[in-house]
């Protein structure tokens, strides 16, 4: 179990450390890219925010990913958790470390 809570500790770690890296890029840098570039200001914003909804969506995808390897280690696949990590990245990886403690304390 601590394997998997150290994991998943530094896995929504290095994510929100993305996200707001990817954010501050995207919002900012893009944006005056764009607005240079002789780009509509509303195109812009909404160019900006698909794209930075986008990149999110991606990593969380790539982390439903890993806990459905993991998933497949232990023996129990849940959709519901890997839609929940794709929607909302820690309260997926949140259903996941609970389901996982349930089958420890079912083995016991």
């Amino acid at each position: 179990m601590e394997k998997y809570l150290r994991k998943y500790f530094i896995a929504i770690l290095v994510l929100m450390l993305l996200n707001g890296v990817i954010n501050a890029f995207v919002t900012a840098q893009l944006q005056i890219i764009l607005l240079r570039n002789n780009f509509e200001f509303a195109t812009t914003k909404n160019l900006t925010q698909i794209l930075s909804y986008s990149l999110i969506y991606i990593f969380n995808s790539i982390l439903a990913l890993i806990i459905f390897f993991d998933m497949k280690k232990i023996g129990k696949r849940s959709i519901p958790i890997l839609l929940l990590t794709v929607l909302q990245n820690w309260i997926g990886i949140i259903f996941f470390l609970i389901g996982y403690n349930n089958e420890l304390n079912n083995k016991e």
